[in-house]
């Protein structure tokens, strides 16, 4: 099964939140002490960092540092009961 890229089910906005630059990731990643997936750079980089349709949250480290978007200081996620 091949997979469809996320821009053919997701458009890209505009002006996309939080991205980094190639030198910004660099950084990041050593802050971290990882090295983050390439895929997950680029999702960052097209989409930036926020909710999807109410489900999927996208952390980006370039976010505010207590914003609840932030990779560093994540993201709490709660289970609503029915």
């Amino acid at each position: 099964m091949t997979p469809i890229p996320l821009a053919n089910i997701l458009l890209i906005p505009k002006f996309p939140t939080y991205q980094g630059s190639e030198l910004e990731w660099k950084v990041i990643q050593r802050i971290l002490g990882i090295t983050l997936p390439k895929d997950y750079m680029e999702m960052i980089d097209h989409y930036g960092a926020g909710i999807i349709n109410d489900s999927l949250v996208t952390l980006s480290p370039f976010a505010p540092w207590k914003s609840s978007i932030n990779l560093h200081t994540g993201f709490t996620p709660t289970i609503l009961s029915a």
